[in-house]
C-alpha cells in the first residue's frame, strides 16, 4: 500500500502541544515528559453510523504520527471528507459502503447483526451511537464467533478474550494495516526522544541515598530493597485489574464459599 507523503487535510487536523506532564495547575504530575514538538492530531470519524447508506470513495491511505495503523481519506457522494482506520484489501479510488446494504468486505462499516460469523472485524464500539475504542490499533483484529440471539453476540477480542457485544453496535470489516516496526524501535541520538516528549532521567540506584530510596551503597548495587518510587511507594506488584471488577468478584467469591 502506498503510503501519501504530502501534508494531511487542514480541515481534519488539529495542532496540540505537549503538556510537559503538568496539569490544568501547572504542577508536574508525570516527570520525565517535556520539550515535545507540536504535531497535527488527525480527526478520526469512530462513528460512521451517521453515513448509513453511504458510498464513500478511498482518495489516499496516510501515516499518522500518533497510531500504529494507517489511516484513509474518504470522500462521500455528498462531498465530505473523513479520515478512518485504514484496512488491508482496499485500493485507491475504491468504493465503500456503511450500513446494512454492505456487503461484508473490508473497510465497510456495520452493525453485528449484519455481519456472518467468523469474520475478522476492528473498530468496535462498547455501546451504540458511541466512538470506536476495540481493535483499532494495526495489526489487531477481533473474530465474531457467533450470534447468541437477536441481541447479543459473541466476540473474540485481540486479547484472546471473548466477551459478549450488543448486536446493534457497528464495527469494521477487516484488519487496520501497521506502519512501521514499533516494538523494536531505534532512537539512534538523545535528540529524536526529545522530539517525542522524553526527558532524560538517571536511575535509583545510581544516586546518593538523600536522592533516592535505591541510592547509596558500595558499588554498584540493585537496591537492597523492592522497586519504589522516590517517595517510597511501591512500583511492581499492583493489582491491573479495575477495582469495580475485582470488587465484584471479591463479592461473588465470598457469598459463594461462605
Amino acid at each position: 500500500m502506498r503510503i501519501w507523503k504530502g501534508r494531511p487535510d487542514k480541515a481534519l487536523t488539529l495542532i496540540t502541544y505537549s503538556s510537559g506532564g503538568r496539569n490544568c495547575y501547572g504542577k508536574i504530575t508525570c516527570r520525565h515528559k517535556g520539550g515535545r514538538s507540536a504535531i497535527n492530531y488527525r480527526l478520526l470519524d469512530t462513528n460512521r453510523e451517521q453515513y448509513t447508506n453511504h458510498v464513500a470513495r478511498l482518495l489516499r491511505v496516510e501515516k499518522d504520527p500518533r497510531r500504529t495503523a494507517a489511516i484513509n481519506l474518504f470522500m462521500y457522494e455528498n462531498g465530505i471528507l473523513t479520515y478512518n482506520i485504514a484496512t488491508q484489501g482496499l485500493k485507491i479510488s475504491s468504493f465503500i459502503l456503511n450500513g446494512p446494504l454492505a456487503e461484508p468486505t473490508s473497510g465497510s462499516a456495520m452493525a453485528l447483526a449484519n455481519v456472518p460469523p467468523g469474520t475478522l472485524i476492528c473498530c468496535l464500539q462498547f455501546f451504540p451511537r458511541t466512538r470506536s475504542h476495540v481493535a483499532m490499533a494495526g495489526g489487531s483484529f477481533a473474530q465474531l464467533l457467533r450470534r447468541v440471539d437477536d441481541r447479543y453476540s459473541l466476540v473474540k477480542l485481540p486479547s484472546g478474550e471473548r466477551r459478549f457485544f450488543s448486536s446493534a453496535i457497528w464495527a469494521v470489516v477487516g484488519v487496520p494495516i501497521s506502519v512501521g516496526e514499533f516494538s523494536t524501535p531505534i532512537s539512534s541520538k538523545a535528540g529524536r526522544n526529545r522530539w517525542l516528549g522524553i526527558r532524560p532521567s538517571v536511575r535509583g540506584v545510581a544516586m546518593n541515598p538523600v536522592d533516592h530510596p535505591h541510592g547509596g551503597g558500595q558499588g554498584k548495587t540493585s537496591g537492597g530493597r523492592p522497586s519504589v518510587s522516590p517517595w517510597g511507594r511501591l512500583t511492581k506488584g499492583r493489582v491491573t485489574k479495575p477495582l469495580r471488577f475485582q470488587s465484584s468478584l471479591v463479592y461473588k467469591s465470598r457469598k459463594l464459599f461462605r
